[in-house]
C-alpha cells in the first residue's frame, strides 16, 4: 500500500504541530504529575498517536496499525531480547555468589567514604548500568552504601550523581541501539559521536561527586584517585565506542508499547512535523537539543525512552537547518544523561 506523508495536513504548520505534541503532553502529564506506571502512560500514548495518524494525518488503517506493530517488535528484538540476557547475566552472578564475593572485595578495599563512593557508586555502579541498565544500579549500589554506613538517602543521592556518565550506553548500548532504529541513522557512527561527547561529562562525574559529599578541600585530598577513576573511564568509553561499538561501553511491556508510540509518530509524519516547527529556532537548536533529551530522561528515568520519543524529531530539525543528524540525535542521548540524576 503506497501512503504519501503529509506534514502539514492543516494549513498551517504550527497547528499540527501543537496537535502531535498533545501526545508528548499526555506522557508527560502522566509520568510526571499522575506518576502513572509506564505501561499505562505509554498505552494510552500509543492509543492517541494511532487515533491522530489516522484522523489528522490521514494515515491508511492498516499502515497505523503494522507501524505501531513494527515498533512493537523492534522492542521486542533486540532491545527486550538484549535486556533478559543482560538480567541473566546479573541473576546467574547473585545466584553463583559471585556478587557477594564483588560486593565484599570493594567494600573492604578502604574506610574513606570518598572512595568507597569512588569504588562502588561510580566504578561498580557503572559496571551494573553497562550490564544491565534501567535503574539497577542506583537501587545495588544504594543499598551497598548503606550496608557500609551511609544514610539511605545520601546514599542514594551520591549514587544517582555517580549514575551519569554511563547511562548513554546502558543496558548493553540499548540507548544507542534504539535511537539508531527509530532515526535510520548508522549505528557505529552515532555510537562514535556520542563517545566524543561523553568523556567530557565522565571525566568531571568523580570530583563532582566528592566535592557534593565533603566539598572542594576534602575532594583535594583525594584528587589522584579522582584523576584516575575520571580518565580511566573517560578514554575507556571513547576508545570502545569508537573503535568497537556501542554494546559494551558501559520493564518489558513499557518498552514494547514510548517503541509502538515511537514508530507510529515516525511513519504518520507527526514528528517530521513537530521537528519542521523546531526549525523556526534556527541556528539556536542546536542549544535546545540535548535540553530535549534532558527533559525525557528526568520524566521517564530512562535514555532508551528519551531517544525513542525524540530521536526522529532531532534528525528532522538537524536536517532542515543543515547540521549533521547524527550529531544532534547523539546530543539528545548526552543531555538526556544529565537528567538521570534527578528523574523521579
Amino acid at each position: 500500500m503506497t501512503w504519501l506523508q503529509h506534514y502539514n495536513p492543516l494549513g498551517n504548520l504550527g497547528l499540527p504541530a501543537l496537535v502531535a505534541a498533545v501526545l508528548l503532553f499526555i506522557l508527560l502529564y502522566m509520568l510526571g504529575l499522575r506518576r502513572s506506571k509506564g505501561h499505562h502512560a505509554a498505552f494510552f500514548g500509543t492509543l492517541s498517536a494511532v487515533l491522530l495518524a489516522i484522523l489528522v494525518w490521514g494515515m491508511p488503517v492498516q499502515l497505523a496499525v503494522m507501524a505501531t506493530l513494527n515498533g512493537m517488535l523492534f522492542g521486542l528484538f533486540p532491545v527486550v531480547w538484549i535486556i533478559i540476557t543482560a538480567i541473566w547475566v546479573y541473576n546467574m552472578t547473585v545466584e553463583s555468589g559471585e556478587f557477594e564475593i564483588i560486593k565484599n572485595s570493594l567494600a573492604c578495599i578502604t574506610d574513606d567514604r570518598r572512595l568507597q563512593a569512588l569504588f562502588i557508586a561510580f566504578a561498580f555502579g557503572a559496571f551494573l548500568e553497562g550490564t544491565a541498565g534501567f535503574g539497577t544500579p542506583v537501587a545495588i549500589t544504594a543499598a551497598m552504601l548503606v550496608g557500609l554506613g551511609f544514610q539511605p538517602v545520601y546514599a542514594a543521592g551520591v549514587c544517582l550523581i555517580a549514575n551519569t556518565a554511563p547511562v548513554a550506553f546502558g543496558g548493553i548500548g540499548i540507548p544507542i541501539v534504539v535511537a539508531a532504529g527509530v532515526t535510520g541513522l548508522d549505528l557505529h557512527h552515532l555510537s562514535s559521536i556520542v563517545g566524543c561527547q561523553l568523556p567530557f561529562l565522565s571525566i568531571i562525574v568523580p570530583m563532582w561527586l566528592v566535592v557534593t559529599m565533603s566539598g572542594w578541600k576534602s575532594a583535594m585530598e583525594v584528587l589522584p584517585a579522582i584523576i584516575v577513576t575520571g580518565v580511566c573511564f573517560a578514554v575507556s568509553q571513547f576508545a570502545v565506542s569508537n573503535f568497537i561499538g556501542p554494546y559494551l561501553p558501559d520493564i518489558i511491556a513499557a518498552i514494547v508499547t514510548i517503541l509502538g508510540l515511537a514508530w507510529i509518530m515516525n511513519y504518520s509524519g507527526m514528528s517530521s512535523t513537530l521537528g519542521l516547527a523546531f526549525t523556526a529556532t534556527g541556528a539556536l537548536f542546536p542549544i535546545f537539543s540535548p535540553i530535549l533529551g534532558w527533559v525525557g530522561v528526568f520524566l521517564t528515568g530512562s535514555d532508551t525512552s528519551s531517544n525513542a520519543l525524540f530521536g526522529a524529531l532531532q534528525k528532522t530539525t538537524a536536517q532542515q537547518i543543515g547540521v549533521d543528524p547524527a550529531l544532534m540525535v547523539a546530543a539528545n542521548s548526552s543531555g538526556g544523561v544529565t537528567g538521570k540524576m534527578i528523574s523521579p
